[in-house]
């Protein structure tokens, strides 16, 4: 996967970013005490050493702001991924019913489990109430 674009909020001195699209060669440039280093440990939070783990609002919310506004599903950063071809076939495969997946969104969330992970350009599956409610009663 490559990242194609993020944005970041929520997070130590960065309020929000807007979008700040990916390129092969991609430069924060800004002055001292900007942010810069904060939007990249912020996209660190996606995929960390160690796996993801809660972030502690008392280090990572914004100073200006009261920590009551921080909730689990406080968001901090919104990532789109592309697959490349082996990937987006090898996806293809499970979700062949669905449409072809390029794109992968990612929401990294104050609380690690409320994260989510969005499959862009698959239709969501449509569920017949009448095949669900026959396999519940089998069980």
């Amino acid at each position: 996967m490559k990242l194609t674009n993020f944005s970041v909020e929520n997070f130590r001195s960065v309020a929000s970013s807007g979008d700040i699209p990916i390129a092969e060669l991609t430069a924060l440039v800004g002055r001292n005490e900007s942010g810069k280093s904060n939007l990249l440990l912020a996209l660190e939070t996606v995929n960390p050493v160690g796996g993801q783990k809660d972030l502690d609002p008392v280090k990572n919310f914004p100073r200006g702001r009261h920590l009551n506004e921080c909730k689990p599903e406080t968001v901090v950063v919104n990532t789109t991924w592309q697959l490349n071809a082996a990937q987006t076939q090898e996806v293809s495969k499970v979700l062949s019913d669905h449409g072809p997946v390029k794109d992968v969104h990612i929401v990294r969330k104050y609380n690690a489990k409320q994260s989510t992970v969005e499959l862009l350009g698959v239709k969501p599956p449509v569920l017949d109430a009448k095949k669900v409610s026959s396999t519940r009663n089998q069980s």
